[in-house]
């Protein structure tokens, strides 16, 4: 069955990748393979999931 929402997912920072603050939050900065720079938010992993 189709949905209307995009599942969410995570990766592992790529290699060379520098982490910033913009607008208060954490971000990953790094070069995509085409040259073009790229940002996206950084998201701690949590393992402990009894809280």
């Amino acid at each position: 069955m189709a949905t209307i929402y995009k599942a969410m997912f995570t990766k592992p920072l790529p290699t060379g990748a520098e982490i910033v603050t913009v607008k208060g939050k954490r971000c990953a900065r790094w070069r995509s393979g085409k040259g073009k720079q790229r940002t996206a938010p950084v998201i701690s992993a949590k393992t402990d999931k009894s809280e």
